[in-house]
């Protein structure tokens, strides 16, 4: 059995007006065509974020909260570079998205 090699993806959600940090803000990573959710989780106290994803593939990443226009980017490359979809209102500023590839970890027990 061939084991898919995964990637991180990681990042933080800033406030585009204050500055802080967004708390609990819910993340989808989309497939390319932004049609399948991957992978789903949500901004830490620090506004971090971090998935597990398959490598050598595409992106979408949606963020939204309560107060927030959704902010949707295509992840371009394993540099994490990505290009913005929607910028109107209030808005979420996501910062440093940096993908890379995970280190491989083996269960106790499986060989």
């Amino acid at each position: 059995m061939v084991e898919e090699k995964k990637a991180v993806i990681e990042g933080i959600a800033i406030d585009s007006e204050t500055g802080e940090p967004i708390f609990a803000a819910p993340i989808k990573i989309m497939d390319e065509a932004g049609n399948n959710v991957v992978a789903e989780t949500s901004t830490d106290m620090n506004g971090e974020f971090r998935v597990v994803v398959p490598a050598g593939r595409r992106y979408q990443l949606l963020m939204f909260g309560q107060i927030y226009q959704p902010v949707q980017a295509k992840i371009l490359d394993d540099e994490g570079r990505f290009t913005p979809v929607t910028e109107d209102g209030r808005r979420i500023r996501v910062e440093s998205i940096k993908i890379r590839l995970a280190e491989l970890m083996t269960e106790k027990g499986e060989e």
